[in-house]
């Protein structure tokens, strides 16, 4: 329909002066939907391909696979959630602790992702967390931990812009979920619900949430 009217040059006009009186679309809006799209692609890719991943990781020269998903995420931090505005530059709490990000919220305050790979193990034969996931949650409360104990530290605070410190919370992003049937689904929402300021997403979950972003998969009324 947008396509229809475009071509003919009083159409234009129209669309021109709809959007600029209504506020609909704003200079670079179409722009940046067609990044994030290109973005989610490449996340899907990468995802789900090796030989894309492997690729991709030549491509950005890094070494590491843990490297490729820290550096993608960084060039599109919109996909770990909307509830983040900007990734500070800061990673180190302290000697011992260094997180994947530190990200200024939504509501001014520091708030933490930290990414463990893909191919991390979710679930044992009978449904509850793996030893590795129990880990990697136990790693995010000391992250919590250290992060509360800089509230008054001077030194950090300027590596961190200053952004306030009140009550950090934390994502953990980890493993796969695309094959969990409805007990291993369940079972995830009764985990995240034992945490309170810790949330546990998959890639899945991530990639999942990009698409319907991006329109790219319609959300189901």
């Amino acid at each position: 329909f947008l396509k229809l009217i475009a071509s003919d040059p009083e159409g234009k006009k129209k669309l021109a002066e709809v959007a600029k009186n209504y506020g609909l679309i704003k200079v670079g809006d179409i722009d940046d939907i067609v990044q994030k799209k290109e973005a989610v692609t490449i996340f899907d890719q990468i995802l789900n391909n090796s030989s894309e991943f492997a690729k991709y990781k030549t491509e950005i020269g890094v070494g590491k696979d843990e490297e490729v998903w820290q550096k993608f995420f960084s060039k599109n931090s919109w996909i770990l959630g909307s509830d983040f505005v900007e990734v500070l530059d800061e990673r180190r709490l302290d000697v011992e602790n260094i997180t994947d990000y530190l990200l200024k919220s939504f509501d001014g305050f520091v708030d933490i992702v930290e990414l463990k790979l893909p191919d991390a193990p979710f679930w044992t034969e009978d449904n509850i967390p793996r030893s590795e996931l129990t880990a990697a949650s136990m790693q995010c409360h000391r992250y919590l931990l250290q992060t509360e104990r800089n509230i008054k530290d001077l030194e950090f605070a300027k590596k961190i812009k200053f952004t306030p410190i009140a009550k950090p919370r934390i994502t953990l992003i980890y493993g796969r979920s695309y094959s969990w049937n409805p007990d291993q689904k369940e079972n995830y929402r009764v985990l995240n619900s034992s945490y309170s300021n810790l949330n546990v997403m998959s890639y899945d979950h991530l990639l999942e949430r990009a698409k319907r972003l991006t329109g790219m998969v319609k959300t189901e009324k």
